[in-house]
């Protein structure tokens, strides 16, 4: 029997089986209590069906720790994957536990994490990464001072102290040829500490593909449309000129990798007016979009045979799923894939925006923190403010719109850029749709910040990453193309 929580909270409740057999395997105890503690980590503490599947797994895993036969560990690793749990997770919680019973050395009780410790995610969660890759993703950490352990020689932190404000850690996990990673992070202050699970995994180089090379749709290939689909976003005009990219040492909230501000002078563009929709990939998914190689890039193919992706990874989940809501759960590889697809099925060029003209779509040409001006103000944007706790219908807050009238740029959905994470200011133009710089399989630029992220994290200027194969449900795309669409509202 499955869980009854939803995917996406059973999704953010995976990383407390290894903490629950961390408890276990050094003798803590495991209550109620401590239990609730976890689950308010994970955002999960009001969710009745949480502490109950966190109750069923503790008992499942004590079962191994006190009777660590063969027969038992098979059967809990079975009972645990009926619980809709991945493998890799189940294995080594198990392996964690066993042998770890009444004879194994005691250890104090757990410290409870005081409430002033706060960090901007509850897991450093790094995803599925290639061969032989190593990862950085950035951790903030307030509350201090305080200094970081780390648990595990693969990773390491920079800086190892943070302090009473905001500190951003610098958090980097070794390369591995394949397995999974699942420590944590303990951020300690005078009598107390604070863990934050730390999980990568790596996928196995994938064999030589044997089948021809994969040809990328060019304009000149393309067979044209009679007509415009209804499934075809509408586009919004950005005039050629200057804009102010970045943000000012004003800005108090403002990141180094946001500095300095400059001067940034594009051509003119056409971007979607809303993200993509679940109406507008659907036709994607019921067509070719994940049987046609074509339409793929070496890397992006080869992950979605190995993944057997077939779908968004929230696409039947009815809380995301509506018609007129931004489609989530999809890696830069779909994003990618489904602007190649559009080309194809339109005989109109789409591309993803590259950073740069995300972010004058987003801001217009005079430098404002957020699309609507430089102070903020609540209702404009679904951010986590709004407090509805998952995606809202596109357009729905038309007073957030930017000055070329381009809505939801902040807030709702993240959405990928083609640009690769890394690039320094100023800001330099090169062709980021390439063939070559596509291929690469390197990180990816976000932009815009989600339904759950603060204000301070959906200002136009902010900049984070993902890896390419990262689904989450906060994660979707806009197009964007160098000429009008013929036939559309643009």
């Amino acid at each position: 029997m499955t869980s009854a929580l939803a995917p996406d909270q059973l999704a953010q409740l995976v990383p407390l089986l290894g903490s629950l057999a961390r408890m276990l395997a050094r003798s803590f105890q495991v209550n109620d209590s401590s239990l609730s503690t976890l689950l308010l980590g994970a955002g999960l503490e009001e969710n009745p069906h949480a502490l109950e599947e966190l109750r069923r797994w503790s008992r499942l895993l004590t079962m191994v720790q006190q009777h660590s036969t063969e027969a038992q560990r098979q059967a809990t690793v079975e009972a645990l994957l009926m619980r809709g749990l991945p493998e890799a997770a189940v294995m080594l919680a198990v392996a964690s536990v066993a042998g770890s019973g009444a004879d194994a050395p005691q250890a104090a009780p757990p410290t409870v994490a005081p409430v002033h410790v706060q960090t901007s995610v509850a897991t450093l969660d790094f995803g599925m990464l290639g061969s032989g890759q190593g990862a950085v993703r950035d951790l903030e950490v307030q509350g201090g001072p305080g200094h970081v352990v780390v648990e595990s020689d693969q990773v390491r932190v920079t800086p190892a102290q943070f302090g009473a404000g905001v500190t951003r850690l610098r958090v980097e996990v070794g390369p591995l040829a394949s397995g999974l990673l699942w420590t944590a992070l303990k951020l300690v202050t005078t009598g107390t500490s604070l863990e934050v699970p730390v999980i990568a995994q790596w996928q196995e180089a994938p064999a030589a593909r044997n089948n021809q090379p994969v040809l990328v749709p060019t304009t000149a290939s393309v067979a044209k449309a009679p007509a415009v689909p209804p499934w075809v976003a509408t586009l919004r005009h950005v005039p050629a000129g200057p804009f102010l990219m970045g943000s000012s040492d004003a800005d108090r909230m403002a990141y180094d990798d946001e500095k300095p501000q400059h001067t940034v002078m594009l051509p003119a563009y056409w971007i979607g007016t809303t993200p993509v929709t679940n109406a507008q990939f659907r036709p994607f998914v019921e067509g070719d979009g994940y049987t046609n190689p074509v339409y793929w890039t070496e890397v992006g193919w080869a992950w979605r045979e190995g993944d057997k992706i077939i779908k968004p990874s929230y696409w039947d989940d009815a809380t995301w799923n509506g018609d007129d809501y931004p489609v989530v759960g999809v890696s830069w590889f779909e994003a990618v894939a489904y602007c190649r697809w559009l080309s194809t099925q339109t005989g109109h060029e789409f591309h993803l925006p590259t950073e740069a003209e995300w972010e004058k779509a987003a801001r217009g040409p005079d430098g404002r923190i957020w699309p609507w001006g430089k102070a903020w103000e609540s209702g404009r944007c679904n951010s986590k403010e709004a407090g509805h706790g998952h995606t809202t219908p596109i357009g729905q807050y038309a007073t957030g719109a930017s000055p070329y009238g381009v809505l939801d740029m902040v807030g709702n959905v993240s959405e990928w850029c083609v640009t690769q994470s890394g690039k320094r200011y100023p800001y330099q133009l090169e062709d980021e749709w390439q063939a070559a710089y596509l291929e690469a399989d390197k990180r990816r630029i976000q932009r815009g910040g989600s339904w759950d992220s603060l204000q301070k994290f959906i200002r136009v200027s902010y900049r984070y990453f993902y890896f390419p194969r990262d689904r989450f449900g906060f994660i979707g795309l806009r197009v964007a193309s160098h000429a009008p669409l013929p036939g559309a509202e643009s």
